[in-house]
């Protein structure tokens, strides 16, 4: 695999793209409705353990349909150790000042109080504190770096490395603020900037080191420290 090519075919780099995109937010849900419905259990829609359950499953499908890529990651990561924890030790700081100083220069010019994606992360921790460490420490910093870092910069990539930087990184912040657009909370879109350059500084680490382990990493780190802010908001 050279650089950043993905191992596979045509035909299959098609059906990740299904996967991770119709597949995660319409098909498979409206399966579980399907579902659901057929055994009268309704009450169940959004109930946390099916969330859980239903997070758990796609993190297994997902790493066992691209399990021989991450064996070549890991891989790449072991090969230079060395160069993989320095570009953590230098992208860490660089990725929360900037997020740090975008929040807070929105959120003082606007007079909001935090993203919704912010706000609902606040609210799962209050009812189902089990959901949000998984999502955030596990799912998020697999599933999101695989789909937007090694799929989507993958493939864009042979075309233009800046273009697939630009495109990759919009997508990935897109994903953040979109949900809040359908409860018309279209001011959220101003947080965009904040998740852009995360994903930018998450890009610029695997470009550096070519695994995918690096920006995981720095994936899981950047949300464990979100997490335990979340925490300690609610015990102080």
């Amino acid at each position: 695999m050279r650089n950043f090519d993905l191992p596979y075919s045509k035909k299959k780099i098609f059906f990740l793209l299904f996967h991770f995109t119709l597949g995660t937010y319409a098909l498979y849900p409206m399966f579980i409705v399907a579902v659901l419905a057929r055994s009268n259990r309704m009450d169940l829609l959004g109930n946390p353990n099916v969330d859980f359950i239903y997070a758990i499953l796609l993190l297994l499908l997902s790493v066992h349909f691209t399990k021989d890529f991450w064996v070549e990651m890991g891989r790449r990561f072991k090969h230079d150790v060395f160069l993989n924890l320095k570009t953590i030790l230098i992208t860490l700081p660089l990725m929360l000042v900037t997020s740090i100083a975008l929040n807070y220069a929105i959120t003082t010019l606007t007079g909001l109080d935090g993203s919704q994606n912010q706000n609902e992360l606040i609210k799962i921790f209050g009812d189902y504190p089990l959901l949000l460490v998984f999502q955030a420490l596990i799912f998020a910093p697999i599933i999101e770096e695989l789909m937007y870092r090694g799929l989507l910069f993958g493939m864009l990539q042979k075309r233009s490395q800046v273009f697939a930087i630009v495109f990759s990184s919009f997508f990935f912040g897109m994903a953040h603020v979109y949900p809040s657009l359908f409860d018309g909370k279209f001011m959220d879109l101003l947080f965009l900037p904040t998740y852009f350059m995360l994903g930018f500084w998450l890009n610029r680490a695997y470009i550096k080191t070519k695994s995918l382990y690096t920006p995981v990493i720095l994936h899981f780190i950047n949300n464990a420290i979100g997490v335990f802010a979340i925490y300690l908001s609610s015990i102080l």
